[in-house]
């Protein structure tokens, strides 16, 4: 690699805004250009309407991509967890529509192929306090958040919608495949199974690599160290400039 930093972008979960996603991953990952993308509506662009589907997002991570790189043959990789694996799909699919290059490598977790139904239950339409209590159970948000009502009040909308263009999302294939792919498994993931997860490596026409975990759906955080340890050693592998 040149002195040069090679772009890492970090696509974050439903709910949550990049930086408090990633923001123990960053000490870990200071050889890196990290970019930490925020959903419209979300983190620092707040103020910003929400997105009205996963295209619309799509669209926006791209034009986002586009506008931290140098020039549109410039590397970078991208990692991506739960919502923001297809919202990277969908993004991809949009590059043969733009000039800019695909990534080198793609990390991916929490998330079946996109094929496959978001989840068997239908969050979005349930009332206030169902979707909460269901939020609740999931995990991943903390406790001390549903004690407060005027954060739930705030996140509530932002959440609720995340949900819900996940949750209407229609599958369509793209018509290229991703270079390399690793997927960060966990073993008590409700959002995925081990069988579906190996489905992603029909996605890629590279190497693929699904490397194990202990944890639940929310496992990254319990293995921030590892996890950006094998993202290094997985680009210095294969030489990345």
């Amino acid at each position: 690699m040149s002195d040069k930093k090679l772009k890492l972008f970090l696509v974050p979960f439903a709910g949550s805004a990049a930086m408090s996603a990633y923001s123990s991953w960053q000490p870990h990952l200071s050889n890196f250009d990290v970019k930490l993308y925020d959903y419209p509506g979300h983190g620092k662009r707040m103020n910003e309407p929400l997105s009205a589907n996963i295209a619309e997002t799509a669209q926006d991570l791209l034009d986002f991509i586009q506008s931290q790189l140098t020039d549109d043959n410039e590397s970078y990789i991208m990692y991506a967890h739960s919502m923001g694996c297809l919202v990277l799909f969908e993004m991809f699919k949009r590059l043969s529509d733009s000039a800019l290059t695909p990534p080198a490598q793609v990390f991916l977790s929490g998330r079946n192929p996109p094929h496959y139904q978001y989840r068997d239950k239908i969050l979005h339409v349930l009332e206030d306090k169902e979707f909460l209590q269901e939020i609740k159970r999931i995990g991943g948000t903390p406790k001390e958040f549903f004690n407060w009502p005027e954060l739930v009040n705030l996140f509530l909308p932002i959440l609720k919608n995340d949900y819900r263009i996940c949750e209407q999302y229609q599958f369509a294939p793209a018509s290229e495949k991703l270079t390399d792919l690793t997927f960060f498994y966990s073993d008590n993931d409700y959002m995925v199974t081990k069988a579906k997860v190996k489905e992603w490596g029909d996605y890629v026409k590279g190497d693929f690599r699904l490397l194990e975990f202990e944890g639940d759906h929310f496992f990254i955080y319990e293995y921030v160290e590892e996890i950006c340890k094998l993202i290094r050693q997985s680009v210095i592998a294969s030489s990345i400039e």
